[in-house]
């Protein structure tokens, strides 16, 4: 398994990763084709790709605020989830931030998400109770994060 920078031709490999993971998918929003190509034009190589056999596994998304790395969009085909994907990519993504001086890394997910809340557990990340989510939105459908 490889971890590189998503390309253009990763769109639909990464959408069907997404689906086969449960992620809601915006394909008219911000994951549409264009939308995810004008992203990795501004990503800066953080938006990853882990590939086994030449096929895309696994994805995640990073981004960053100038100050604080955020790691996005996380997830792993299911035929090889348990098999330390998510894990290197996280760590691929932490190193990305570290080299452009991101020390601080946040994350947002679904308060029930078992799987994601134990992995980011064991790769040192702590949970924040006391941290409320606001949003505003263009698009007035009922969409999480």
């Amino acid at each position: 398994m490889i971890i590189r920078t998503m390309k253009p031709e990763d769109y639909e490999p990464v959408i069907a990763i997404w689906e086969s993971a449960g992620l809601l998918i915006e394909r008219e929003g911000r994951e549409s084709r264009d939308s995810i190509i004008k992203q990795l034009s501004l990503a800066e190589g953080l938006m990853l790709v882990a590939e086994d056999d030449g096929k895309p596994v696994g994805v995640v998304i990073g981004s960053h605020d100038n100050r604080k790395g955020w790691i996005n969009r996380l997830a792993v085909s299911p035929e090889k989830q348990h098999a330390g994907v998510a894990t290197a990519l996280v760590k691929a993504v932490e190193a990305k931030f570290k080299s452009i001086g991101m020390n601080v890394i946040g994350l947002l997910m679904i308060d029930d998400n078992e799987k994601s809340a134990a992995l980011f557990k064991s790769l040192g990340y702590v949970r924040h109770e006391d941290i409320v989510y606001y949003s505003k939105r263009e698009d007035t459908r009922e969409f999480c994060c």
